[in-house]
């Protein structure tokens, strides 16, 4: 094992915001959460109230890994942990709710297109000197 591989099994893998991923690993999905009395369904999860009718009863659901390109723009506004150019959108999954996500790293805006069919990609968002941070992307469906 190399040192940096040595140093990485240190590292504690953690997601960008917490409850959001059924697993850090490859396979993860994105957990939401449905109403219990409407059947809407939200993403990020439900802190409380239902917005559409009021309900506080809800259940956690995990989404579809695969959805359609609903909008996409390239920021050009560098944040602490990205350096443009990166490109961000909504995807829309099957069960009807809309995600904001980065896409791939690697999308170039060119290859993408409104209505495109996209997969969920969950990696490496950034690393610290003791931790690894895990994060969702989508990514131009490849198996097309």
């Amino acid at each position: 094992m190399s040192t940096s591989e040595e140093k990485d099994t240190e590292k504690t893998r953690r997601s960008i915001r917490e409850g959001l991923l059924t697993s850090l690993e490859s396979d993860g999905r994105l957990v939401g959460s449905k109403c219990g009395d409407c059947n809407q369904i939200y993403f990020p999860k439900l802190d409380g109230m239902c917005f559409q009718c009021l309900s506080e009863t809800h259940e956690d659901v995990v989404l579809s890994n695969r959805g359609t390109l609903y909008s996409f723009t390239t920021c050009m506004v560098p944040t602490r942990r990205y350096k443009p150019p990166y490109i961000t959108g909504f995807v829309e999954l099957p069960e009807g709710v809309r995600v904001f996500c980065q896409m791939e790293k690697d999308a170039d805006s060119t290859s993408l297109k409104v209505g495109m069919p996209v997969t969920l990609n969950v990696a490496t968002a950034w690393e610290t000197d003791d931790e690894i941070v895990v994060a969702y992307r989508f990514t131009p469906d490849q198996t097309n």
